[in-house]
This record gives structure tokens, sequence and C-alpha cells, in this order.
């Protein structure tokens, strides 16, 4: 699976259902807007739970919901990705975090140790951004999930392989 239309996938696909009314991201957005003050981290989950299926639908592929990490482990993936021809074979492996900050040694970690060959994190940001513009704040987070994942997988990936 190719990370770069995955990514220009998610950028198009994410505009539109924010702005498609009655769809999970529009609502979520919505309350956002209108009751700002009452909304939660966790109310962002079912929205971009949803909008990954969308996601997925829009690549041809089937999102499939809280997988187990590896065969005989408790632990699970938010979802994987898979075709109709080969539906036991995840070509992607999703985690999906409303705390940006509790991602580099739980969902980077479950990630770097799932068998799908494409690996997708995606979090909201951090309310306020520490003070920094949403660009800086996005460049520090970069270079932070960087560090998770060659301290995960030391010498196995390479930096030039990781995209983003």
């Amino acid at each position: 699976m190719n990370p770069t239309l995955i990514f220009r996938t998610f950028v198009v696909a994410y505009g539109d259902e924010r702005r498609r009314k009655s769809s999970p991201l529009w609502l979520y957005y919505r309350k956002e807007e209108a009751i700002g003050q009452h909304i939660r981290a966790s109310d962002w989950t079912p929205a971009i739970t949803t909008f990954l299926d969308v996601l997925a639908a829009r690549l041809d592929l089937f999102h499939l919901y809280e997988r187990r990490l590896a065969p005989g482990s408790w632990e699970r993936m938010d979802g994987v990705w898979v075709n109709q021809s080969e539906p036991q074979m995840p070509l992607v492996a999703l985690e999906a975090d409303n705390q940006p900050l509790s991602v580099f040694d739980s969902e980077v970690k479950k990630l770097m140790v799932h068998r799908a060959p494409t690996k997708i994190l995606v979090t909201e940001h951090e309310a306020g951004y520490r003070d920094k513009s949403p660009r800086q704040w996005r460049e520090d987070y970069r270079a932070d999930v960087r560090d998770a994942i060659l301290r995960h997988e030391p010498g196995q990936t390479s930096p030039g392989r990781l995209d983003f």
C-alpha cells in the first residue's frame, strides 16, 4: 500500500467528510463549534474511527475493527485494512488516539510489532498546540514519533523508510 496515496486520499476525504452534513466528522466539528467547552477528547474517537472506515472504502479496502496484535496476544490494534482477495493478510495496521502525547510507548510500539507492511497513526492535535504554531507542533511531533519508532525497532528501520 502506497503511504503517499493513503495520505493524499486522507486529506481529500477528511475535507469532504468534514463538509458533508450529517457525516461523523461534520457532526463532531459542529458539536465543537456549538458546545466546545463540553466536548471531551473521547468524542473524537467515534468520528475518526468511522472516517477511517470511509477512507478504506475509498481505497477499495475494508476496515476491520479491534484486531489482535499477534496470534495469541490479548493486545489489539484499533483496526487493520484488508482487501477482498486476501482478508486474512492485513495491508495496513491502524492506531488512532485522541491523546497525542500518550502514543509513544503504546500505539507506536503496537504498530511496530504488527505484521502489516504499512502502519498508520492518527491523532488529534494537542489542545493549544503547547503554545506553538500548528506547523511547528506538527514538525516537533513528527520528530517525537520518529524517535519512538526507532526506539521500538532499533536497527531495523532506517530513517529513510519513514513517511510522514
